[in-house]
């Protein structure tokens, strides 16, 4: 018999207690897992932030984290879409290129990741945001039901729309009851 797996809780799998928030320029040249991780744990930092505020949600971001997060959407949608998304007017122009390209686009799950600490937020470039969201989309043929409800969930916190939203809805209620009940909140 095999031996029983211990299971991890998600919390402890994806919030690492020594965890350093990183610079707005290492961002840049970080590859999907570091960047993965990084957001993860900036959004659990966020939403911790955001509770100890007497205004709530209301409160808006941390002092400097705006601009983290910015760069967080800017390197998300080059992961995910496989080129830049940079502003590229003028100055920024120079800081568009300081990062590299990667070779390869990351996976589907990865640019779900991706978009869902970003919704949990609600933070990031627009264009950014459409970028994951389109990436994500061109394989909802692909996506398994729970999928599709990430997906409508962060469309849902960072009031997006899209024409094929309503074709992942009908794929989901397909599935409905097989989705446990605890993801509707």
């Amino acid at each position: 018999a095999r031996p029983k797996r211990e299971r991890i809780s998600p919390k402890k799998f994806w919030i690492q207690p020594e965890h350093v928030t990183p610079d707005v320029q290492t961002v840049a040249f970080m590859n999907s897992r570091e960047l993965k991780y990084a957001m993860v744990n900036e959004a659990y930092l966020v939403r911790k932030w955001r509770n100890d505020q007497p205004e709530g949600r209301a409160s808006g971001m941390p002092a400097g984290a705006t601009e983290l997060w910015m760069a967080f959407g800017y390197r998300a949608a080059e992961l995910a879409c496989g080129r830049t998304v940079r502003p590229l007017s003028g100055e920024d122009l120079e800081s568009a290129q300081s990062g590299r390209l990667p070779p390869t686009r990351c996976s589907l799950s990865t640019t779900l990741r991706f978009l869902q600490a970003m919704a949990s937020v609600q933070a990031g470039p627009y264009s950014a945001l459409q970028q994951l969201l389109g990436r994500s989309l061109e394989h909802s043929q692909d996506m398994r039901p729970h999928q599709c409800f990430f997906v409508l969930q962060a469309m849902s916190r960072l009031r997006l729309k899209h024409p094929k939203a309503s074709r992942l809805l009908q794929r989901l209620s397909l599935a409905w009851r097989a989705l446990p009940e605890k993801k509707f909140v």
